[in-house]
């Protein structure tokens, strides 16, 4: 039997009426995104230097942050 006469739609195996496969309901995640937070530090001389991290970084990060802005060489 021919592909149309059994209802399937086109000769080609294509139906009008197509279901969507799995990849095409949920959205493929590129990167994933991490909440961040933004962290205020009150420095010795009563400045305040502000920073973006991540919510469930470790503390190294923004102690390395914080480092960097005072351009510390030695973080001992």
């Amino acid at each position: 039997l021919d592909m149309e006469e059994k209802g399937y739609g086109e000769a080609d195996g294509l139906s009008e009426r197509t279901t969507p496969s799995r990849a095409q309901k949920s959205p493929q995640k590129i990167a994933k995104k991490y909440k961040s937070a933004i962290c205020r530090v009150t420095l010795l001389d009563a400045s305040e230097y502000e920073c973006e991290v991540e919510k469930h970084g470790r503390g190294q990060v923004l102690f390395d942050l914080v480092c960097e802005h005072l351009n510390l060489l030695e973080k001992d």
